[in-house]
């Protein structure tokens, strides 16, 4: 009876982790085709074009009840401050990454994204023109959230964009594609994680505030 209800919540799990992720075929920048790309984030999924337009896609929301731990956990050890190293460590080992904030986990990714090829320049803005679905062309549409930008291809497939991000809905979850961060945006997001600001201290660990200060000087 064990083994079979144990198989059973087996099957559930694999069933379920399928849908974490929606499969993209088409940039919402250029409409070319998307790729997947490697990622350090173990929470995430990464995608590219031909002409290096990246995107990114979570697993799942990290509730603030586990992001408050952040600041109290294990460092990483031996890296002799090597931010790639370090960058690898909070996004790659689960018992950390459980606890990140998903903001912060995508600050650490662009970050890494930068310093491992220099020659990898980052985008002016994040503008979503296609489809990443179908590859049609995306229009704005009217909706209620004055928050939001709606957005509506000819095939029907309907997203919500604010701030990069692509938000929509699939089987009644909600999911979201983010574009990479311009350096302003990135710029803006780490000076604002740097404020002494209570709630989000509690969410820092030290060792991650110290690659935050090392790359915005």
């Amino acid at each position: 009876m064990y083994r079979v209800l144990k198989k059973a919540m087996i099957r559930l799990i694999e069933k379920k982790s399928k849908r974490l992720f929606v499969s993209f075929s088409y940039c919402p920048t250029c409409d070319d085709k998307l790729d997947g790309l490697p990622v350090q984030d173990i929470h995430a999924t990464a995608y590219a074009c031909p002409d290096d337009h990246r995107f990114l896609q979570y697993q799942k929301e990290v509730l603030s009840i586990e992001t408050e731990q952040a600041a109290a956990l294990e460092p990483a050890r031996d890296t002799v401050n090597n931010d790639m190293s370090i960058i690898e460590y909070w996004l790659s080992n689960e018992g950390v990454r459980s606890c990140l904030n998903n903001q912060l986990a995508e600050i650490l990714q662009n970050i890494y994204w930068c310093g491992e090829s220099h020659e990898h320049v980052r985008p002016k803005d994040e503008t979503f023109k296609y489809c990443p679905l179908c590859g049609s062309e995306l229009d704005d549409f009217e909706q209620y959230d004055v928050w939001v930008q709606g957005k509506r291809c000819g095939n029907g497939h309907e997203f919500y964009e604010r701030g990069g991000r692509l938000n929509f809905t699939v089987d009644g979850e909600s999911r979201h594609l983010v574009g990479e961060m311009s350096e302003e945006v990135l710029a803006s997001l780490i000076d604002g994680w740097l404020k002494d600001n209570p709630r989000l201290t509690r969410q820092l660990p030290p060792q991650i505030r110290d690659v935050l200060e090392r790359y915005r000087h």
